[in-house]
């Protein structure tokens, strides 16, 4: 009973031991742990230190790579209006050249016919002509000379002297002189350089050229066509300053080419419609403006005869 009751203490001193080593192994574990995860979290923040100017060179070269392509896409944008453009302003003038020959083959037409109609009256005016012809030659072949003409005597004139005629004054030839020879060095003559101007000529700009406005829905269409194309070749810059000049707001070189267009095709086509409301008169610039319809219509005309 004694040598039971001596070993209970001891066993429990025994296992506060084993708790202690327990609890202190435990701490240093904990603390070993501890170091590594925060040596992982160094290397970790060194990793991302050394990444951030690597992901910021990256994010930047595709900022680079997107804005290339929105400007790529907004050109090719650019180039299909434009084409799109060209094509709808081949078609509307092929439309009206169309509709032009064919007003031309119906006037043509009804001038062939008032021709053939006024050529048949000729036929028949000709032929009474003819006949009229006929009798005054027939008529003529039996009139005969009966007398003739009786010559006086030649007037004589008196107290008039003989006229007298200067004699010619011809150059005759000197005998003994020898004409003079002209030396080689007489001659020869110093041949004239033209000299070359150094001012280069001015080229005039497009935007500048004065482009004659036709009367008439046709005649607004091709100063409409004339003014876009005198555009198409100017630079952005030069589009800013015209549309500084016009007050006009930039909106891209293609829709400013047709504001453009639009606005002096205003100005000269409501300019001409006030003038004919004030004074109906017709003035030169509108006779000018007809005898120019006028040709390109009689053009147009042998154009089709050709045809």
């Amino acid at each position: 009973m004694k040598s039971s009751a001596s070993g209970e203490p001891r066993m429990s001193s025994e296992f506060e031991k084993l708790g202690r080593n327990v609890a202190s192994l435990q701490e240093y574990v904990q603390l070993e742990r501890s170091k590594q995860d925060e040596k992982e979290a160094q290397k970790k923040a060194k990793k991302l230190a050394k990444q951030k100017p690597e992901e910021e060179k990256i994010e930047r070269e595709q900022r680079v790579a997107r804005k290339k392509a929105k400007v790529w896409k907004a050109e090719e944008r650019e180039l299909k209006l434009a084409k799109n453009v060209d094509m709808q302003l081949s078609l509307k003038i092929g439309e009206l050249r169309d509709e032009i020959r064919q007003e031309l083959r119906r006037v043509m037409t009804g001038k062939s016919k008032a021709k053939n109609s006024s050529g048949a009256s000729g036929c028949r005016s000709n032929g009474d002509i003819d006949g009229g012809s006929e009798d005054l030659s027939a008529r003529t072949k039996q009139l005969t000379i009966n007398e003739k003409r009786k010559r006086g005597a030649e007037p004589v004139f008196e107290d008039s002297p003989p006229m007298v005629v200067p004699s010619k004054r011809t150059p005759g030839r000197r005998l003994g002189i020898k004409p003079i020879r002209l030396t080689p060095r007489l001659k020869s003559r110093t041949p004239k350089v033209k000299s070359r101007s150094t001012t280069k000529p001015k080229s005039r700009q497009a935007s500048n050229m004065k482009i004659p406005a036709e009367c008439g829905e046709l005649g607004r269409l091709r100063y409409l066509d004339a003014v876009r194309r005198d555009l198409i070749d100017l630079d952005a810059k030069t589009m800013e300053a015209l549309c500084k000049n016009e007050v006009i707001e930039y909106r891209g070189k293609i829709n400013v080419i047709f504001d453009i267009a639009d606005h002096k095709a205003a100005v000269a086509y409501d300019s001409v419609h006030e003038s004919e409301e004030v004074d109906k008169a017709p003035s030169k610039e509108e006779a000018k403006a007809e005898g120019d319809i006028i040709e390109g219509t009689d053009g147009d005309a042998e154009e089709t005869s050709q045809y």
